[in-house]
């Protein structure tokens, strides 16, 4: 007996070269078969997904989940927007750890531990031993690995260097937001991070927010970088879809903590201390992220001032991305048809832009991609990056995660995790959830509520077939 079954949907599923109308029927946590024309009396639940199209779940590889940047608001926002799996790109992990099984809406979720000087790390140039101390305790607290944050408390470049070296020796995975103590947030930031990567393996994050204008014309920064990159397939990356940023709004000593929240003020032409954000908010070139039910949205004006005067320690986004930046990180190839920035991301989940979805099917609806390539995207591709082996397909065997599309709407319909529904016409119906760990995670971590991984399965660590 098939625990859930989906009748009457188009099942396009790349991986297995499949695009037809087929049932699909899961039993317990995996997909059982798909097929022409499946009994209805061989399930517990039919669906009729007449007018949908099914697809293997949607995967947002760089989230924000923690108090660091966003808050819990993230996984019901996530689940709503149709993410079946998501890697949240900050932690703390312990803190991913302590909440997913009460807050995760029936997510799947992986972490990885920011570091950050004078807060994990003794200063901005630690020693090899010191980040591997790092490293290693992420991976036993639970997390994937590590993210340098650069763009807002930059390493020096010999610092990240080391800890690219100390991560590939140790497969954990690392993340680098561009920028260190010599090159800011920006194209020469991202060209350095390229070089400071070298032969090694990394994910280099949100290649678009490093083409904004600030060096050269946003067209040619982003020609640049996609250029640097094309040959580099030891790098994986994702950009996202929104025209909006997320940035810290804390202020410190008179001015922004974060060196991303004081670019944009730079842009925006305005001081770069609290009195300039205070006045960026005002005039609506800032908006505060504040709680509204169970979701977070952004506030401008006079009432964004209010809640950042209550407490700076918010999310503040700005207009700052380039659209041209924004549709050639999604569409560029290579010249063997591979996207050169191979996935998608929202840096979304507590921060209110969770456009994968939306956006990306409206790249399919005016054919600047295929309906495959946004599902390349969208989940075959950020689960190799990932190690995640038994996602991003359909195929018997494979975790029951399905995204339900609307194409018509271009948005989801329904999100189901691991056989559940998690979420039916935008209302999230998840509850718990399941945190992805690697296989260097405390024994102590057992039971369903953990699925373990192997990251030397991950596109950073595997190796090609010969």
């Amino acid at each position: 007996m098939y625990s859930l079954l989906l009748k009457n949907g188009r099942l396009v599923d790349p991986a297995s070269g499949v695009d037809g109308k087929l049932d699909v029927a899961i039993e317990g946590t995996r997909i059982a078969c798909a097929a022409d024309d499946i009994d209805p009396g061989q399930a517990s639940q039919t669906l009729d997904m007449e007018g949908k199209v099914i697809v293997p779940g949607i995967i947002d590889p760089h989230v924000h989940l923690t108090e660091r940047l966003g808050g819990h608001e993230g996984f019901y926002m996530l689940a709503q927007a149709g993410i079946t799996t998501a890697v949240d790109f900050a932690g703390p992990v312990s803190e991913i750890r302590d909440c997913f099984r009460k807050e995760a809406c029936g997510l799947n979720i992986a972490s990885l531990e920011a570091i950050i000087p004078g807060d994990n790390l003794s200063n901005e140039n630690p020693p090899s031993k010191e980040l591997e101390e790092v490293i290693l305790s992420s991976l036993e607290e639970g997390g994937l690995g590590i993210k340098i944050m650069g763009g807002h408390y930059p390493l020096t470049p010999e610092a990240t260097r080391r800890s690219v070296d100390v991560s590939n020796r140790n497969e954990a995975y690392i993340a680098i937001h561009a920028g260190t103590t010599k090159k800011g947030s920006n194209l020469e930031g991202a060209l350095e991070a390229v070089d400071i990567i070298g032969a090694s393996s990394a994910h280099l994050a949100h290649i678009n927010s490093y083409c904004r204008g600030t060096v050269k014309p946003a067209l040619e920064e982003v020609l640049d970088l996609l250029a640097k990159l094309r040959s580099r397939k030891n790098i994986v990356s994702g950009s996202y879809l929104a025209m909006v940023n997320g940035t810290s709004g804390k202020c410190i000593e008179g001015r922004p903590e974060s060196l991303i929240t004081r670019r944009c003020l730079e842009m925006g032409g305005y001081a770069q201390t609290t009195r300039g954000l205070e006045k960026a908010i005002l005039s609506g070139f800032a908006g505060v992220s504040t709680r509204k039910g169970k979701t977070n949205v952004l506030l401008y004006g006079e009432e964004a001032r209010k809640v950042w005067l209550e407490d700076d320690n918010v999310p503040v986004s700005f207009p700052v991305n380039s659209p041209e930046a924004i549709l050639l990180c999604a569409i560029t190839k290579r010249d063997d048809n591979s996207f050169i920035v191979p996935s998608f991301v929202s840096d979304g989940g507590a921060i209110a832009r969770n456009c994968i979805v939306e956006r990306g099917l409206m790249l399919v609806k005016m054919q600047y991609m295929s309906l495959a390539d946004f599902i390349l995207k969208t989940s075959i591709n950020p689960a190799r990056m990932l190690g995640l082996t038994t996602k991003g397909s359909l195929s018997p065997g494979k975790d029951g995660d399905i995204t339900i599309l609307d194409l018509e709407t271009c948005t989801a319909s329904m999100a189901i995790a691991r056989g559940k529904i998690i979420m039916k016409d935008k209302e999230v119906l998840g509850t718990g959830g399941t945190m992805i760990i690697t296989e260097k995670a405390s024994p102590g971590f057992k039971g369903d509520h953990f699925q373990r991984i192997s990251l030397s399965e991950s596109q950073l660590y595997s190796k090609p077939a010969s």
